[in-house]
């Protein structure tokens, strides 16, 4: 053996036992490297985890290796159930392990190179997701081509979705030329709530120019006595799905009483909240001035939101729906009372909802 060659030996046999030492020590490369190997790969979670839809888990993996160093270390999540082909996968946030910790230094004398990468993350299940099982995977590839990889499987249960409903409402009393305001309120139960969107429309009444109509508040003055019907819409954005819930408001604006007749009508609906197929009715009352005569009073009913639903008449006093499908309804009702060549016509609103 020449001079060299007894040197270079005795340099690698002194890295050896360094290393071997330093391993011991924990001052070398991480325990998840086993015998012979260049790399290792830790990923934690070590086992299975369930996890609701809408929550999220923390995740982390440690990489190391002997010689090499490390050119990536990513996270990734593939589909494992039959369910998750056809899901939406849950984000892995710093999948790229773009703020990993890293470290790597020589050890005896330059001979031997070790590494190692600490990377966290994130992981958020969109709230629409579904029973699924997916293989969440930590891999790590050194400068040399090596790759090690440690995965768990996340098992996803899917929860109802959380509430949303929407609330429409108006000022107290409202009367000629003054301001009116509308008062949109959105409820839901999650704990992000996301971006919910606000429409105002006006369904029935003298046509108004409505001020903040995609806000939850909104004003208008009124020029015109009568009765107003406005339509609130709530969309709200949450992950991949849209969900959009309305209510409605109705509301009665007074004034000087023009006419000699002091003539006015109410809607009623009985009962306001019913189950499919049952029967609603509807209710027309009029007043008049103490003492009024007049020829008569007719009346036409206009079914204004919600479904069509079949009536046999709708020039009565009072009619019975009986609504199969579910949802909010408003029908409309105008008494036109005729004296001699005399004819004024007043409108009002009835509204209820069917489970």
């Amino acid at each position: 053996m020449t001079k060299n060659q007894k040197k270079n030996a005795a340099t690698l046999m002194g890295a050896m036992v360094l290393m071997a030492w330093l391993t011991a020590c924990g001052g070398g490369a991480g325990s998840n490297l086993e015998s012979g190997k260049t790399i290792g790969n830790v990923a934690t979670p070590d086992r299975g985890v369930e996890i609701n839809s809408g929550e999220s888990l923390a995740i982390s993996a440690t990489a190391d290796t002997r010689g090499p160093g490390i050119s990536s270390h990513r996270w990734s999540i593939a589909a494992k159930s039959d369910a998750a082909l056809r899901a939406k996968a849950p984000t892995i946030q710093n999948a790229d392990c773009a703020n990993a910790t890293t470290s790597k230094k020589p050890i005896a004398g330059g001979a031997i190179t070790i590494a190692q990468s600490r990377c966290a993350g994130w992981i958020v299940v969109p709230i629409t997701a579904v029973d699924a099982i997916w293989t969440v995977t930590s891999t790590a590839t050194g400068t040399d081509g090596t790759i090690s990889s440690d995965s768990f499987d996340l098992v996803v249960k899917a929860l109802p979705l959380p509430l949303f409903v929407v609330h429409a409402s108006a000022s107290a009393n409202p009367t000629l030329d003054k301001p009116v305001y509308l008062t949109g309120l959105a409820k839901t139960d999650a704990q992000d709530q996301g971006k919910i969107k606000y429409a105002w429309t006006q369904m029935a009444g003298p046509t108004v120019s409505l001020g903040g109509s995609d806000t939850s508040a909104a004003t208008f003055i009124p020029t015109v006595t009568g009765e107003y019907v406005f339509r609130l819409t709530g969309t709200w954005e949450m992950d991949d799905l849209v969900r959009i819930k309305t209510d409605i408001v109705q509301l009665r604006i007074t004034g000087p009483q023009a006419s000699d007749f002091a003539f006015s009508v109410k809607a009623s609906a009985t009962p306001t909240t019913v189950q499919s197929s049952s029967p609603v009715t509807l209710s027309a009352e009029v007043s008049t001035r103490e003492g009024a005569k007049f020829d008569s009073i007719t009346y036409k009913w206009t079914s204004l939101v919600g479904p069509d639903i079949p009536s046999t008449s709708t020039n009565l006093a009072t009619i019975v729906l009986a609504p199969e499908l579910p949802g909010t309804y408003v029908w409309s009702v105008e008494a036109t009372l005729k004296s001699g060549s005399h004819t004024e016509a007043q409108v009002s609103h009835a509204k209820f909802e069917v489970q």
